[in-house]
């Protein structure tokens, strides 16, 4: 299971270019030029975010795909991007899926993103030239934790160390 901190529309294509993991989305992606294509073509899952019934087959297909299948999955437990670009707090995460990575022994990469925000702006102006990161860490095992919430929250510790790193590196 691969987590990232959430930015801007373009984090999917810039966690797409690292490594070709299907990501969780909403389904209003698909409806954007490029982006809608992007996920599409690498086989997201797409979450109607107002459905409880949507929400509750998103969570059973990537159960699935973690446990039976085997396959990766991305996924942002803000759950809608941060505005301000700056990540949220463990408290104001859906974590769902840590939990279940923990129950069934799943590794999870956490995957820190830095700068997609200031590239489009909230009122989707393209800002060119601004610096962006991406960091992808050390995968993080479910047995070197005693339950399922501080793994969960260690992994996001982890992304949120990443971004730190990643604004200090790019803005000096």
């Amino acid at each position: 299971l691969y987590i990232a901190n959430h930015q801007s529309f373009l984090d999917i294509p810039m966690t797409l270019s690292q490594f070709q993991v299907p990501p969780i989305m909403k389904k209003e992606v698909l409806y954007i030029p490029l982006l809608g294509i992007l996920g599409w073509a690498a086989g997201s899952l797409v979450v109607s975010r107002g459905k409880r019934d949507s929400r509750k087959k998103v969570f059973v297909q990537a159960r699935d795909r973690l446990v039976k299948d085997k396959f990766a999955v991305q996924y942002y437990p803000e759950g809608t991007r941060s505005k301000a670009g700056i990540p949220r707090q463990y408290s104001g995460l859906k974590v769902t899926l840590l939990q279940l990575a923990w129950e069934e022994k799943v590794p999870v990469i956490p995957v820190s993103i830095y700068g997609t925000h200031d590239v489009i702006s909230n009122n989707g102006v393209i800002n060119v030239g601004k610096k962006v990161g991406i960091i992808s860490h050390k995968a993080m095992l479910p047995a070197d934790y005693k339950d399922a919430n501080s793994f969960a929250r260690a992994c996001w510790d982890q992304v949120l160390k990443g971004h730190s790193q990643l604004k200090a590196s790019l803005e000096s």
